[in-house]
């Protein structure tokens, strides 16, 4: 997948309510859910039960993928059978679309037995675009991510393949209020979390997930936009990021995953007490007021489940939406939002 393919993160967007501002990483975003093949023979496959910790991002991008726990292959008017290709999992009549990017098209698939519910995505350098493979995965319920994203217990966990894939199944039925969220670790990565699913009913969750981007953040990647935050006086009790938490995001174009140059994120209220800061082209210095080329922002201190959107040339981009929010405790939080 080439760097802007791999930009194409899905708008993790999660709508909380009231609830924590890490909740808002969790997915709920919808269009941008394609669906992909099974898993190749380079992916590692695990299964774990357990309950689940984890770092949360907030995201709410644009529509949301509320899949759901049957499994049937019977089709009615407006859903695929097994075999048939997807992009969200609400195309398929077993309300299971699998893929393993955002972007890319999937196929219908039986979802696992037992009412579990199956993960699969491609860890992805959020810096390089690269996928990253000997990653490791713990799903953990988002409300967990508040507490200690470092030691959350796993619900379900596994390493990324050399191609940077991930196919994991729960062992049994998830449980967890407000969604479940993605924390990537590895040698030489910061902890980072990402959303993956929100509930279809409750605390259960459908077959499969609706995010498939997953982010890892390179240590050294963010030492160094730390280090050029200090030097600004609004920023510099906020750094190191990670540390003291913060929300790394990105936005890019909905359906290739091309980041997008001149947008601004803002909040959704019109008032905020956050602080954003844009990388610019060369990526040496955080300037300007809009998404430089790669698309990349920083956020810091934002509200409790505080909601963003974009604007692009004085206009607000609609069904583009956000919640931004971190746990504080040594880990970042990675928000994708989408635009069309």
């Amino acid at each position: 997948m080439n760097f802007p393919t791999a930009l194409c993160l899905k708008s993790l967007l999660f709508r909380f309510g009231g609830a924590a501002a890490l909740m808002a990483m969790l997915p709920g975003c919808s269009g941008d859910d394609s669906a992909t093949s099974a898993t190749t023979g380079e992916s590692t496959e695990t299964t774990t039960s357990g309950s689940t910790t984890a770092a949360s991002t907030t995201t709410d991008a644009s529509t949301t993928d509320a899949s759901t726990t049957a499994t049937s292959e019977t089709t009615g008017p407006d859903t695929a059978a097994n075999g048939e290709g997807c992009s969200l999992n609400d195309d398929c009549a077993s309300s299971a679309c699998v893929k393993f990017t955002d972007f890319e098209e999937g196929s219908c698939e039986a979802g696992p037995d037992g009412g579990n519910t199956r993960i699969t995505g491609t860890v992805f350098d959020f810096v390089s675009g690269a996928t990253v493979a000997g990653a490791e995965l713990k799903v953990v319920a988002a409300l967990s991510a508040l507490q200690n994203p470092a030691e959350a217990t796993a619900l379900v966990s596994g390493t990324s393949g050399a191609d940077g894939k991930i196919d994991v199944t729960s062992t049994e039925p998830i449980s967890a209020g407000i969604g479940i969220v993605g924390v990537i670790s590895g040698a030489d990565l910061y902890l980072a979390a990402t959303g993956l699913a929100s509930p279809v009913m409750g605390s259960s969750y459908g077959p499969l997930n609706a995010i498939h981007d997953v982010w890892a953040m390179p240590a050294a990647g963010l030492q160094a936009w730390s280090d050029l935050l200090v030097t600004d006086p609004e920023m510099a009790a906020y750094v190191p990021l990670g540390e003291k938490g913060g929300v790394v995001g990105r936005v890019r174009r909905r359906g290739t995953g091309a980041p997008v140059v001149g947008a601004k994120v803002v909040p959704e209220t019109g008032t905020t007490s956050a602080l954003i800061r844009y990388l610019g082209d060369g990526g040496d210095v955080f300037e300007g007021e809009v998404t430089g080329a790669s698309g990349t922002f920083v956020l810091v201190n934002p509200g409790l489940a505080e909601r963003f959107t974009v604007e692009i040339d004085g206009a607000i981009q609609e069904g583009t939406v956000g919640s931004a929010g971190s746990a504080k405790m040594g880990a970042v939080f990675m928000l994708i939002l989408n635009v069309d």
